[in-house]
């Protein structure tokens, strides 16, 4: 299976979602896990903070997100925020507070999206890739010779495993009635800080420019999700499991 990922920022990115059927209420200590085994031709995972970071993006709502172009249904669910004499920026969910980027600037500010309950955001780049027993359309016996993999370095092979902090305590809880899981990717940086500074008020203040815009980098990533790849969460009572086939 292919995905095509970009720099966005807005309704409907590259990725899935799903209704979690399994749960009237939240049960605290679910886990979710994501079996990754990822292929990108033209990324070389080894480089880091060099323009070409491929991020997967995992998170939960309490709602169904409108993917119209005039939603703001997916406004203010990631950040992006300058390194401070490091190469590179980083990315967080956004939460109520004056934008970092610009702090001296008190009419700045991010902002929380509601309808997030928790979420985590991996980076494929750096110590955790290039390092996979795929190759040549099949498995290495026994990962025989796989430092040896010329794709070595184009590879995502992990687990990524996370527990939502998602509690009796939080806000409305009681009043939601169904859960939605996303997962989407990114690559590179976000309109924000390719053409603000990082301040993503600044691309949410006029939404219907930023979706009129052609894509900010060259033409998008491929990104293969390799046979084995697998999404599954795992509740007290029942499991859910997605397996993702190339094609």
């Amino acid at each position: 299976m292919c995905v095509c990922v970009r720099e966005y920022m807005g309704p409907s990115p590259s990725g899935f979602s799903e209704k979690l059927v399994s749960m009237k209420h939240w049960s605290p200590g679910t886990v979710f896990t994501q079996n990754l085994r990822v292929f990108a031709k033209t990324i070389d995972f080894s480089k880091v903070n060099e323009g070409s970071d491929v991020y997967i993006v995992n998170f939960i709502t309490s709602k169904k997100l409108d993917t119209g172009r005039k939603s703001v249904d997916w406004n203010w669910i990631i950040c992006r925020q300058k390194k401070i004499g490091a190469p590179g920026n980083d990315y967080a969910f956004c939460k109520d507070e004056p934008d970092p980027d610009d702090p001296l600037n008190t009419l700045v500010t991010n902002k929380k999206n509601p309808l997030v309950l928790d979420g985590k955001i991996t980076r494929f780049n750096g110590d955790k890739c290039c390092d996979s027993c795929f190759y040549d359309g099949t498995w290495m016996p026994d990962c025989f010779l796989s430092t040896q993999n010329p794709d070595k370095n184009k590879m995502f092979d992990n687990t990524i495993s996370w527990t939502p902090a998602i509690g009796k305590n939080s806000a409305n809880l009681s009043d939601r009635t169904e859960y939605w899981s996303y997962t989407f990717f990114m690559v590179g940086e976000s309109e924000a800080c390719i053409n603000y500074n990082c301040s993503e008020s600044a691309v949410f203040m006029n939404t219907k420019t930023h979706m009129n815009m052609p894509s900010l980098s060259a033409p998008d990533i491929l990104v293969d999700l390799l046979p084995g790849t697998l999404f599954s969460y795992t509740v007290t009572t029942s499991s859910h499991k997605t397996e993702l086939v190339a094609s």
